[in-house]
């Protein structure tokens, strides 16, 4: 395979992946109308692990994966917590501010994710990522600038979300040198599931009674958010820079826009000076 169809391979899983994760903070904004924010997140991790299961199951190689997760534990269980820790932070953001806002400061995974590639990943720094970060930057005091004194508790979250989930994504360009990308994303949201029952359980955050449509959103959330996007997501990874790929799914709020309008009907942002 040539330098130039990699390139195209991993543009193509990468545009894949911000196209079906544009979904999930509507889904979930649906579903934390009727649960709390750990049950939400449980429900998610549960289904997504299902749907792995599944699709390991229908490929044949159900246990090739698994055992390869076992022999993996400790890198995809710090994984995993670092996942899960900023799972619970975005979705409180969206809690707070809106899917539509959340995602648009969550672009500051972008700003992260250059200084990860430059300065650990020895990747290569372009102009045009000077000109994101400058963007990223000035689009989230925008933001968060206006009613301030509820804005800034959403953004401070959504800020040590973004950073977290670019630890995710350095951790896992680390690791997908030496494991499958399926078997990675497959893993991950097993062991969040772990980790978000254990301490839910133990503080008594579990909804145990919600309406049915709200096992529907968490299938698509599950779906969107945590099999076909990590899926798509670790492929590109595999053979993409983490800065480029973080660069190129900018435009997913943009969808997330769009789809908060159609199901929402929100019109995203009403900005005050």
């Amino acid at each position: 395979m040539t330098a130039g169809q990699i390139k195209r391979k991993g543009i193509f899983y990468t545009i894949a992946s911000g196209s079906v994760f544009s979904v999930y903070p509507i889904c979930v904004r649906l579903i934390l109308e009727s649960v709390n924010i750990e049950t939400a997140n449980i429900l998610v991790s549960m289904f997504a692990s299902l749907l792995f299961l599944t699709i390991f199951s229908f490929k044949g190689d159900c246990l090739i994966h698994y055992k390869s997760i076992l022999r993996n534990p400790k890198q995809i269980a710090l994984l995993s917590i670092v996942s899960a820790v900023s799972t619970l932070l975005f979705t409180e953001g969206i809690l707070i501010s809106g899917p539509t806002k959340a995602t648009f400061i969550m672009q500051l995974v972008f700003v992260f994710n250059v200084l990860f590639g430059t300065l650990i990943l020895k990747e290569r720094f372009l102009k045009s990522e000077a000109v994101g970060i400058v963007i990223a930057v000035f689009g989230t005091f925008i933001l968060a600038y206006n009613q301030m004194s509820v804005e800034i508790i959403g953004t401070l979250m959504l800020l040590a979300a973004s950073f977290l989930v670019a630890i995710t994504g350095l951790l896992s360009k680390v690791y997908l040198r030496k494991m499958n990308p399926i078997t990675l994303a497959g893993g991950t949201p097993l062991f969040v599931l772990i980790f978000l029952s254990v301490y839910s359980v133990s503080l008594g955050k579990i909804d145990i009674s919600f309406p049915m449509p709200i096992v529907f959103y968490a299938v698509i959330a599950a779906l969107t958010g945590l099999v076909l996007s990590y899926i798509f997501l670790f492929k590109a990874l595999q053979v993409y820079d983490l800065s480029k790929v973080s660069g190129i799914r900018t435009f997913e709020s943009f969808l997330t826009v769009i789809w908060a309008f159609l199901v929402l009907s929100q019109f995203p942002l009403q900005i005050s000076f």
